[in-house]
């Protein structure tokens, strides 16, 4: 056998075997959409190999050549059939399933075999066959109306599943990789089958350039496989990745991420395009969240907690489902659908801070109603014996005694009124607020001085601004605040007020205190010294909670220092960025 020809039988034989070795591998290996038809696409092509191989070999035959033909000719038109399925499968197209459809198909196959095959009979595809023995003995042949007529319809659906995936290619830059590298090796294989046609070659008939098409196919094949071809589908990504509103990601075993869908784009990665973050590291895309999850744990949502990279938005709560990707006993990589839970996670905290609250609120009420039901029965006990010594004549009637237990019995049956009101105020008042508003510092100050109706009481504002808050409930906190100054007050007491960048600040000089005793009038249950009406500072502390502000009680200069911080403000005279159209701005009206 010439050297020439060997190098041709060896490559054709070749390329079969890694043909069919492909065919065998994929299907065990994926059981995606399209993997079937692709295999059977591949295992034909390692058929048409084998054909060309023994076709080079045995050329000098014409009843070899004759057959050979036959099998090429037919096996280029399957060949290009079983392409279009792929393709049809794989870019979720249904127009292939139609009975027509299938008739006018399997029409053409059966055309592609038996138009070759009773060639003899009517010399429609080649009427005539020359022998040659340069560089080999083979037969050349001349090429029919049939012959060309066959070959323009093979590259129909050939050119037809090709449209299909660059069409795809179009829509997602996911399976740019795996989808583009499986089109360069379909064209190289076409190109190779039409150059006898388009070109001068040495010599004209087909067999001998095909090797490098085969080639290029299987080559390109590994690599559209590498790059997942078969583990992210259109199929899922159209009818369940685009479509679903939750986040979600698919990553392989190596970690990188092979598709997201455009919620994940826009709550995680600031709405990138996809493209960006096809093929890179899910480690380097969104780490706080490969931190969080736990990719081998699949037996339920795992709940995780994300800080939000800027500053001023709260952290957001979500559920992760993490589901294996496997194909038979392999698995490929991992889905993570992500379910945004902060509302209920938040509702679910406020309910327990409200029933801890309400608890706290329940223990507080009745230590401090103890104190004047213990008054108003110890004044009753003595009001009860004054009066039956009256009676019996061995005591004189006191008239100031008898005065001055009711004063007292008034004025504890008061304070129990104001501790009773501030439990009703605060069960009602005590519920996270869901807007707010710049409200103005000075103004809901002098409003809550007048409201309370101590003259007593003087305020001066130090620092004047606007905090973002519930108006109602914020003028209802500093008016506990001043109510408190003045109980613990023995006389005129003077209220400094003060916005801060980030809250602000009462001060009043109504006497100093301990630290320990400043602490103790913020807290729930604790029996205060202090000769307070109602709940004191724990009604304003529960007012500043509902905003998310953070409270502090210390000493000052000649009272207390009651302090709030984590709230948003805007101060008059402040030389920062922000303005009062900005500040308003801010304001979200829903919540």
């Amino acid at each position: 056998m010439p050297s020439e020809q060997s190098v041709y039988v060896v490559a054709f034989l070749a390329a079969s075997a890694g043909s069919f070795a492909l065919a065998a591998w994929v299907p065990r290996r994926y059981d995606a959409r399209g993997t079937r038809n692709f295999a059977r696409f591949v295992g034909l092509v390692g058929v048409y190999g084998l054909v060309s191989a023994v076709h080079v070999r045995y050329g000098g035959s014409r009843t070899v050549t004759d057959a050979a033909v036959a099998l090429e000719l037919g096996l280029a038109g399957t060949v290009a059939v079983l392409w279009l399925l792929f393709a049809a499968d794989y870019t979720n197209r249904t127009f292939h399933r139609n009975r027509a459809v299938r008739l006018a198909l399997g029409g053409f196959v059966a055309l592609a075999f038996l138009l070759p095959a009773t060639n003899p009979l009517h010399g429609f595809v080649y009427p005539e066959v020359w022998f040659h023995a340069d560089p080999f003995a083979h037969h050349e042949l001349a090429k029919g109306p049939g012959h060309y007529l066959i070959t323009v319809l093979s590259y129909v659906p050939f050119f037809a599943g090709v449209g299909l995936l660059v069409k795809l290619l179009r829509s997602t830059r996911f399976l740019s990789r795996s989808v583009g590298a499986l089109l360069v090796g379909v064209l190289a294989l076409a190109a190779a089958n039409a150059i006898p046609y388009v070109a001068s070659v040495p010599i004209g008939y087909n067999p001998l350039y095909m090797p490098l098409g085969v080639a290029a196919c299987g080559l390109a094949t590994v690599v559209a496989i590498h790059y997942n071809l078969f583990v992210v589908t259109p199929v899922a990504r159209q009818n369940v990745v685009t479509a679903i509103r939750d986040p979600l990601v698919t990553i392989d075993k190596a970690r990188r991420i092979i598709d997201v869908n455009p919620a994940f784009l826009e709550t995680f990665v600031d709405g990138r395009p996809g493209g960006e973050v096809a093929h890179r590291g899910f480690e380097s895309v969104v780490p706080t969240l490969a931190e969080a999850v736990a990719l081998d744990d699949h037996d339920g949502p795992q709940q995780i907690r994300i800080e939000s990279p800027t500053d001023g938005r709260p952290a957001a709560h979500y559920t992760v489902t993490v589901s294996p990707v496997e194909t038979g006993p392999h698995l490929l990589g991992y889905t993570l659908v992500f379910r945004d839970v902060t509302e209920v996670v938040e509702s679910r905290r406020e309910l327990e801070r409200q029933n801890e609250q309400l608890d706290e609120f329940a223990v507080s009420a009745a230590h401090n109603l103890r104190n004047p039901l213990g008054a108003i029965a110890g004044f009753l006990d003595v009001l009860d014996s004054h009066l039956e010594g009256v009676e019996s004549a061995d005591a004189r009637y006191d008239r100031a005694l008898v005065e001055r237990c009711l004063s007292r019995l008034e004025t504890e049956a008061d304070r129990m009124d104001h501790i009773i009101a501030d439990f009703l105020r605060v069960m009602r008042e005590g519920k996270t607020i869901q807007s707010v508003e710049p409200v103005d510092v000075e103004s809901t100050a002098r409003s809550a001085i007048d409201s309370i109706g101590y003259d007593r009481v003087s305020l001066r504002v130090e620092r004047s601004g606007r905090v973002l808050a519930d108006p109602s409930r914020f003028e209802l906190l500093l008016r506990t605040v001043f109510r408190s100054a003045s109980d613990r007050a023995t006389g005129p007491v003077t209220v400094r007020v003060s916005v801060t960048d980030d809250g602000f600040v009462v001060e009043d000089d109504a006497g100093a205190l301990p630290a320990e005793d400043c602490e103790m009038l913020l807290e729930y249950g604790r029996m205060s010294t202090y000769d307070v009406t109602g709940l004191g500072l724990v009604v304003a502390r529960t007012l500043a909670q509902v905003h998310r502000w953070t409270v502090d009680a210390a000493p000052g200069e000649e009272g207390l220092r009651f302090l709030v911080t984590d709230a948003e403000t805007l101060v008059e005279g402040h030389a920062g960025p922000q303005s009062a159209a900005e500040a308003d701005s801010r304001i979200d009206p829903d919540g």
